[in-house]
């Protein structure tokens, strides 16, 4: 279909789009005595729309205040205050202080078969020495 850009009025009225519409759209639907440009049916308020967002920001902060404070917060003072009256456990001590013992001491692992056990940052130094001469012979 051919047409000047100038005689847009005569394309549109030529046209009809009734098949394209559904009826849920029988409302969008301009007589042709409207101007073409109009604004959207229905005003947007801009101030409702913040003063919403607003409302439900509050909302969420309040709650999770009030959850933080009144529940949350209570219920940690009260497992720390258990934790530090708990009696501390001999057992748990005694295996502590072993531990402690074979990272900070040297002492056959396996005797049989040479093995020897170093403080821990002894074999860290001497693992990182290992890796720099390897670096170094590439």
């Amino acid at each position: 279909m051919s047409h000047s850009h100038g005689d847009t009025k005569a394309l549109h009225d030529s046209i009809t789009f009734e098949h394209d519409l559904e009826e849920h759209d029988s409302w969008f639907r301009h007589d042709s005595s409207e101007p073409h440009h109009q604004q959207a049916h229905g005003g947007t308020r801009a101030w409702g729309i913040i003063g919403v967002m607003a409302a439900t920001l509050f909302i969420v902060n309040l709650t999770a205040a009030v959850t933080y404070h009144g529940l949350f917060e209570p219920l940690m003072r009260a497992e720390r205050e258990k934790a530090e009256n708990r009696p501390v456990n001999a057992e748990f001590v005694t295996s502590r202080s072993a531990a402690q013992s074979q990272f900070n001491s040297y002492e056959w692992a396996d005797a049989s078969k040479g093995l020897v056990r170093v403080p821990l940052d002894v074999a860290k130094r001497m693992q990182m020495e290992e890796q720099r001469a390897l670096g170094a012979k590439k």
